[in-house]
């Protein structure tokens, strides 16, 4: 039974205290010691000392005993087992009545801790605690404190006499277990540095309660609050410090001495290719370091804060339990701090180390040059292999933003670890992080500028390599090769004949790939109504913002979007406006279809958009915890007036401006589909030519079946949402075309009637060619126009004129005016108001 309470307590406490009394002679002690007890039961209330049990009840105990003994492997983990046995340690506890009794287990201990038997030793040590623990956490009694009874102070003596431990025996175990600590530090041996550090930590206190107790000091002056420092404490985490140093030494070392190989590798190198190739390895190399300086502090702390809750588990389950008292424990704060201090100066080589791989103005620069140098290329509609030879080896940047960012990823989840075991907010700031703090935050303001120009120049690459992009290279260099051509056709007759022949030549050779461009242009064109551009720009989009909120760095995410977004107001943006307008010509037929390409790029970019938007702020809830980072990188995206928000109004914009050019490229058409309507269709018509009307249509089916073969290639090429648009703005056209022409023609009833069909065909031919039927709002107008012209008098207006459910269009004079088409209406007389 007494090996399993706590671990802690070995054998019966007799045994320990007199080892050469038989049982029989401890037994007769013990009666006598109860039944002395029993005797002053009556007059001791405040002050007994733990009561002994009945011989009745030593013999249930003993029973109890040998059952849990033989239960004793599969309770080891039974808290309510635990307990109980416990309570059966704590009444076989007797105190003999020699004074003595506590000086031999004083002595016991300071023999384990010299043989080096620390294990025993503390066993030894929490025995004695919970003997002594109750008396020296109460102040001294005095006769005042008692009433001047003589029998309560003979008792009162005694149980001080028996329970109080001798100071200077307390303060030897003291001096020799700390003399100890040397010697257990230079062994290595991790179990008994712990276990001697409790030892001194628990005795530590104990001499200061005896010492506080003797000074009759009050009882809110507590170890905690004294000043002093819990040497135990401090021995324990000097040698988690020095296993750090041990640990970490070496692979600074590593790190340096792989570092200077690699510098000298790579210190031929001149180009691009070779000084990013560096970097990357270089900083992977102080990546890899800095795992494993940061996994080693944060071993130790876990390892140490786990120590620190097993091995102090009994200050509850027996000191507390008991005497509602215990010793101060090691709480996380003591420990995490001086570990993480230790590691600091290590860390700081790191980090110095990326720093000075990071601040180099001239691959900045090398950066900048190139996207000048592309965009160069992209406005004026050229190809350059050999400047992209000399640009493409930048992208290898990539590689380093990903490890700068799981740098930072790595450290601030350290930080945030360091924070929680520090009995600290996320919010509160601790002081030992900052030089930690300012570091990283450096390094990320480099790594924003980086992240900045790689953006930049991959969403170059993916403009210059979009192949929507080369057919239109290829018509301007068609253009002017035609162009060179008849040049050389004046300039023919002064060439030898072998000039002629090898320009001929030359000229079969462009023939050819010329052809062979305009194939591709064509099998592009049936195939596609997208180009690889929106994709391609999308997908690097997506990997910088993303790789952003991995470094869980809020303001460099926040930096990182804006900045990237920026991309597409100063190259996007541009750069599909001024294909529109190469594209917008005389020959506009045959440019049609890469226009509504262009077009549908941008619808198709207000749809990633509004994906990578939620994409994003999911992304950042589940990488973020604190609500403020959530809020500040939610506005980044949202944009409130910048960032996403301003590149769908101006999407917006551009494609509203730009389908209106379409309706006014096909004004002139649209207007010719409608001219039998004003110039040759007869609205005064009798009942035999209303008849003949409904079965021989004189306008509105002609009207549909070709305005629907105008549509087809728009229908055929445009995504929905634009060829909605699209319908939405001819409809516009054709409502007010038709209100004009209406203007000019003459109607009776049966005309207007017959009007009023044509129109319903009209829309409901709209409707039905749209994904979204909803244009009828474009016709309200017109149909009230219509709907004038079918009255049976000219007073019926009066009926919907004041109904307060029917919005007018038309004003006063505009009704007189439509009602004034009607030959057999006069509106001379008619009075609205």
């Amino acid at each position: 039974m007494f090996k399993k309470v706590l671990g802690l307590m070995g054998d019966s406490l007799n045994n320990y205290m007199n080892p050469n009394l038989n049982n029989t002679e401890n037994n007769n002690n013990n009666n006598n010691n109860n039944n002395n007890n029993n005797n002053n039961n009556n007059n001791i209330k405040n002050n007994l000392p733990p009561q002994s049990a009945t011989p009745q009840q030593r013999n249930n105990n003993n029973n109890n005993n040998k059952n849990n003994n033989s239960n004793d492997d599969s309770e080891d983990e039974d808290e309510y087992g635990l307990k109980n046995e416990i309570e059966l340690f704590k009444n076989t506890l007797k105190v003999n009545n020699t004074s003595s009794s506590l000086d031999i287990l004083i002595i016991r201990i300071i023999d384990k801790v010299n043989k080096s038997e620390f294990e025993e030793g503390l066993k030894l040590l929490k025995q004695f605690v919970y003997i002594v623990m109750e008396a020296i956490s109460k102040p001294i009694i005095t006769p005042s404190n008692n009433d001047n009874n003589n029998n309560n102070m003979t008792y009162n003596t005694m149980y001080e006499k028996y329970h109080i431990p001798p100071l200077n025996k307390i303060e030897e175990l003291y001096q020799i277990t700390r003399s100890k600590t040397e010697e257990t530090m230079r062994t290595n041996n991790e179990q008994s540095v712990i276990q001697l550090s409790l030892i001194l930590s628990i005795v530590q206190q104990i001499k200061y309660k005896l010492v506080s107790r003797n000074q009759q000091q009050s009882n809110l002056v507590t170890f905690e609050n004294s000043g002093e420092e819990d040497e135990g404490l401090i021995i324990y985490i000097q040698f988690q410090r020095k296993v750090i140093l041990q640990d970490s030494g070496p692979i600074i070392k590593d790190m340096l001495r792989i570092n200077q190989q690699l510098s000298e590798s790579y210190s031929d190198g001149i180009n691009s290719s070779n000084d990013i190739k560096f970097k990357v390895k270089s900083i992977d190399n102080c990546l890899m370091a800095l795992k494993k300086v940061l996994s080693s502090v944060v071993q130790k702390v876990s390892d140490s804060i786990r120590v620190g809750n097993d091995q102090w588990r009994w200050n509850d389950l027996i000191l507390y339990e008991k005497y509602k008292t215990k010793l101060l424990e090691w709480n996380s704060n003591n420990l995490t701090l001086p570990l993480h201090n230790q590691s600091a100066k290590y860390l700081d080589q790191i980090y110095s180390i990326i720093l000075e791989k990071l601040k180099d103005s001239n691959l900045l620069k090398k950066l900048t040059d190139a996207n000048i140098s592309i965009e160069d290329l992209i406005n004026n509609f050229k190809y350059s292999q050999s400047e992209i030879e000399s640009i493409q080896p930048l992208l290898g940047i990539d590689e380093l933003l990903n490890q700068i960012s799981s740098i930072s990823e790595i450290s601030e989840r350290y930080i945030s670890y360091i924070q929680a075991h520090c009995n600290t907010s996320t919010n509160k700031k601790v002081p030992e992080l900052n030089d930690m703090k300012s570091k990283i935050q450096e390094i990320m303001t480099n790594y924003s500028s980086f992240e900045t120009q790689y953006f930049q120049l991959s969403f170059s690459f993916s403009i210059y390599n979009d192949d929507l992009r080369r057919f239109i290279v290829n018509q301007v260099n068609h253009h002017h090769n035609k162009s060179v051509h008849n040049q050389h056709q004046h300039q023919h007759h002064h060439q030898s004949q072998q000039q002629q022949q090898q320009q001929q030549q030359q000229q079969q050779q462009q023939q050819l790939l010329q052809q062979q461009q305009l194939q591709q242009q064509l099998i592009f064109e049936q195939e596609n109504n997208t180009s690889s551009m929106v994709d391609n720009i999308f997908f690097v989009f997506r990997k910088v913002a993303g790789r952003a909120i991995s470094s869980s760095n809020s303001p460099t995410t926040c930096a990182v979007i804006n900045l990237t977004l920026a991309n597409f107001d100063m190259i996007y943006m541009p750069y599909f406006e001024n294909l529109l307008e190469h594209n917008y010509s005389d020959d506009f037929d045959k440019k049609r279809d890469i226009f509504l390409i262009i077009l549908n790029n941008l619808t198709l970019t207000k749809e990633y958009i509004n994906k990578v938007k939620d994409q994003l702020k999911e992304t950042t809830f589940l990488k973020f915890k604190d609500e403020n980072d959530r809020k500040a990188i939610t506005m980044c995206i949202e944009g409130n007036g910048d960032g996403f928000s301003t590149v769908v109004k101006s999407i917006d914009t551009i494609l509203k401006d730009n389908i209106k050019r379409i309706v006014d490229v096909n004004s002139p058409l649209l207007t010719r589909l409608m001219w039998p309507f004003r110039n040759t269709i007869n609205y005064e018509i009798s009942d035999e030519e209303f008849a003949n009307y409904e079965i021989n249509d004189p306008f509105v089916m002609d009207f549909i079946s070709e305005l629907m073969e105008l549509l087809q290639p728009y229908k055929r090429k445009f995504i929905a949402e634009n060829f909605d648009q699209l319908i939405h703005q001819i409809s516009t056209f054709i409502a007010k075309t038709m209100e004009d022409f209406i203007m000019q023609k003459r109607f009776n009833q049966l005309g207007g009637i017959q009007l009023s069909k044509d129109i319903r065909k009209i829309i409901d031919f709209l409707c039905n060619i749209t994904t979204e039927q909803n244009i009828r709002h474009k016709f309200t107008r017109l149909s009230q126009v219509v709907h004038l012209l079918t009255f049976d008098k000219v007073n019926d207006i009066l009926e919907y004129w004041n109904q307060p459910d029917y919005k007018w269009n038309l004003n006063v004079l505009e009704i007189k005016l439509v009602l004034g088409r009607r030959s057999d209406f006069n509106v001379h007389n008619l009075n609205l108001k």
